[in-house]
């Protein structure tokens, strides 16, 4: 399918939905002559499931945040790779899968990589986010895309939707933050109230727009330890980590007459950066270069019939260019200048049925997904991917007891269409779950679930010059999850309490790695491994309001993860644990709210990790806890408020490194000034 043929039947699509919805919504009537006709407002029925994780953009606005990156890593079982630096990559890992089994949904509608399978989190700024959710035990919510169903773990990132009063017709927020190592951020976010029915104030019509750009250095110091025991010390300062970016989200929110929704999102991002080289053997330096660029379109579509039925439709159309410099690359042409174009056409439509007489719920999901890929690479040829996901979920409950499954089947074509090479994959995933809430009057709540879903090898495991393998498997895997929750209110003083606490199995099989083949530069794709991983999150979370002015937040998890090779019982690495995954994790946090001032206090401890796959000391990455600390003060006038806000990163000044040989930066500071205008 050409691109350009796609951009104009979704654009068609799309404006087809606003014009007739638009006509609808402007139409005018007599309002002596009528009455006010019924409005349904729908909501979800009451459920025993526990809610996913959340951080809201109230917490992140008090805490030492920037990116969606730094919020996850207050979630329990979560591994948050970071190559150091504004310009470093941040990938997420969840219960020691590797990244690319970690789904990420925007605004209910899937984020997809397929060159590489990751998601780089420090692209998406938290200054536009309302919640940040993760799901692993499987989804509560069944008005969901097929898509939805097919990951491992879920991250889910709303956008920030306005709200107005009944006056307001404008709100706006101009924000400025200054930083240690040159970084410098702008931004602007702009929410419109352009129409509000006078009979039905549901029906409206919202746009926002957000704008940041960002620069930084990134010429951070650090210390790099040399010797067999570490006995000598050098300063220095990280080369190559800065980053200029510009982000550009724009929304249109449409309620209509008849309880429709639409929400139409345009989304750029431009970088350039530079990527921070590995310190190894007294070289600190690096030159690779890394430009992004990513651009997409979206439109959704609900529509409530009634108590019983709801539909739920959404097209997109996605295109990324990524291009790769390393200009001391010893070939003929002296240098690597790699150009990668991604596009993705995606349709997605579910109908869901709530059966009004008894607790019975059901959706019907149906996907489809195109995605090409476009290199400048010698003897590349472009691959092509059909995906089809079909997926029927159900629930049933039964006084305190609920059933709930899934079944999902995929559907995958793969083309090569210049060698007219062609192969189809296709699966069936079930999932299951049982929730139980054993008394009313108790607020605990039970859970076993199991979920089988598969991960297709990315393009460059598959085409990618010398290494691809066109035979590779896709990788299986088995999750098992049982867990409680349990909170409780206390009315005077208000106080609320809620933890929980969640044991996992998860076995991966056909595990795609990378044997070194003639030289270091020469590899070979192979299906060979086979990972077993168990543990358990511990959880607690507490508000206290002292008064109804100052508020006292707190959160604390705890993660125990061993994540082992068992591949081949004659192997060195038999019973070792995966890399990069620490057998303990921990943070938390400490958030006052009060008419004066605004406090919060981070903590994140990671434990000991291996770097490679053969566990032993020369392998082994030392424990490191980072600790951050943020204050503000909010100064509130007749139409606008001015706030400041001071944070302090890595307070111990601890040298340490998430990822082998990549230096996080010292002790930092930054400083944010906001002014919201009403």
């Amino acid at each position: 399918m050409k691109v350009s043929l796609f951009c104009r039947f979704f654009f068609f699509v799309l404006l087809s939905f606003a014009g007739f919805s638009f006509q609808r919504l402007w139409a005018q009537e007599d309002t002596l002559a009528k009455r006010l006709e019924e409005v349904m407002v729908a909501a979800p029925r009451e459920t025993v499931e526990p809610a996913p994780t959340a951080i809201t953009h109230a917490q992140t606005r008090i805490m030492p945040l920037v990116q969606a990156s730094d919020a996850l890593k207050f979630f329990s079982g979560i591994l948050v790779k970071d190559y150091g630096g504004a310009g470093g990559l941040k990938t997420v890992a969840v219960h020691g899968f590797g990244s690319q089994h970690t789904g990420v949904m925007l605004d209910n509608l899937c984020l997809a990589d397929f060159q590489t399978g990751q998601i780089d989190f420090g692209k998406y700024t938290l200054d536009n986010l309302s919640e940040l959710s993760v799901q692993n035990n499987g989804l509560t919510d069944l008005f969901q895309p097929a898509r939805a169903y097919a990951c491992a773990n879920l991250v889910n990132m709303q956008t920030l939707s306005p709200h107005f009063s009944h006056i307001q017709q404008v709100k706006a927020n101009v924000g400025l933050q200054a930083g240690s190592f040159g970084a410098f951020k702008t931004k602007l976010l702009l929410q419109n109230k352009i129409y509000t029915s006078r009979k039905n104030p549901h029906q409206t019509l919202y746009t926002s727009l957000y704008a940041d750009y960002q620069n930084s250095k990134g010429n951070y110091p650090f210390k790099v330890y040399y010797g067999e025991n570490d006995d000598s010390t050098s300063n220095e300062k990280r080369q190559n980590a800065d980053l200029q970016s510009i982000n550009v989200d724009f929304n249109i929110y449409a309620c209509f007459k008849d309880t429709s929704k639409l929400h139409a999102k345009f989304y750029y991002y431009y970088s350039q950066r530079g990527l921070p080289g590995a310190v190894i053997w007294y070289n600190p330096a690096g030159k690779e270069r890394l430009w992004d660029e990513h651009v997409f379109a979206q439109g959704h579509y609900t529509k409530y019939f009634n108590k019983s039925w709801a539909y739920k439709a959404a097209a997109k159309y996605n295109r990324a260019f990524q291009r790769y410099l390393d200009p001391l690359y010893l070939n003929a042409e002296h240098e690597l200048n790699h150009r990668y174009v991604q596009q993705e056409g995606y349709i997605t439509q579910t109908a869901r049925y709530q059966s009004p007489k008894h607790p019975f719920e059901c959706s019907v999901a149906h996907d489809l997904v195109y995605q090409n890929m476009h290199a400048n690479l010698i003897d590349f040829v472009p691959p092509e991917r059909w995906t089809v996901y079909t997926d029927f979920a159900a629930s049933y409950k039964i006084r305190w007891l609920k059933f709930s499954g899934n079944l999902l089947y995929t559907y995958v074509q793969e083309a090569r269409p210049a060698i007219e090479e062609k192969r189809n994959r296709h699966k069936l995933s079930p999932a299951l779950s049982l929730l139980l809430k054993p008394a009313a009057h108790l607020n605990l709540k039970l859970w076993l679930s199991y979920k089988n879903i598969f991960r297709l090898p990315t393009f460059n495991d598959l085409y990618y010059r010398e290494i691809g393998n066109t035979n590779l498997k896709p990788e299986d895997t088995h999750q098992l999850h049982v867990g409680m929750e349990y909170g409780h209110k206390v009315a005077s003083p208000s106080m609320t309490l809620k933890a929980s606490a969640n044991a996992f199995y998860n076995k991966v099989e056909n595990k795609i790695v990378a044997i070194p083949g003639k030289n270091l530069f020469l590899w070979s794709m192979m299906n060979f491994g086979k990972v077993e991983i168990w543990g358990a999150d511990l959880t607690f979370a507490g508000q206290y309001r002292i008064t109804r002015q100052i508020i006292l937040d707190m959160l604390a998890t705890y993660t125990f993860s061993r994540a082992m090779d068992i591949a081949d019982k004659q192997s060195k690495t038999y019973r070792h644990q995966v890399p990069y995954i620490p057998f303990h994790a921990a943070s938390g946090f400490v958030l006052l709210q009060t008419p004066w001032i605004e406090y919060s206090y981070t903590l994140i401890l990671s434990g000991k990790r291996y770097a490679l796959p053969q566990n032993n000391n020369e392998n082994l990455l030392a424990p490191y806890i980072d600790h951050g600390m943020a204050v503000g003060h909010t100064f509130r006038f007749k139409r606008c408020a001015l706030g400041i806000k001071g944070e302090v990163l890595n307070l111990a000044n601890k040298h340490y490194e998430v990822a082998r040989n990549y230096p996080m930066p010292g002790r930092n500071y930054r400083v944010t000034i906001n002014v919201e205008f009403d």
